[in-house]
């Protein structure tokens, strides 16, 4: 379990908090929970290509997003902010019997 602690995660890696338009490609390391002052949380770890760790914040829509594919650890994602004020997402899963998307 990680703790938010002052103001500061432990434990965690970098949070992608993306622009519009801005994605994160990479392979999925692992799933965690955080307890945080709202409570728990999920977040994912995603070694990008550039082999910066990154953890994504898995609420709402992202969070069923996230279950409904249920990418395993070692499976390569990609994940985009589409465009627009609200913040809806694009998942695809690379897996050996073809690419799975879903717009959020």
């Amino acid at each position: 379990m990680h703790e938010y602690v002052m103001g500061n995660w432990t434990g965690l890696t970098d949070a992608w908090r993306p622009e519009p338009g801005g994605a994160l490609v990479g392979t999925v390391i692992g799933y965690r929970r955080a307890l945080t002052l709202y409570g728990p949380l999920a977040a994912v770890d995603i070694r990008g290509v550039d082999g910066t760790m990154r953890s994504v914040w898995l609420t709402g829509e992202l969070l069923r997003e996230f279950a409904r594919q249920q990418p395993r650890p070692g499976e390569r994602v990609c994940l985009r902010r589409l465009d627009g004020r609200e913040e809806r997402f694009q998942l695809a899963v690379d897996r050996s019997d073809g690419v799975k998307t879903n717009s959020l």
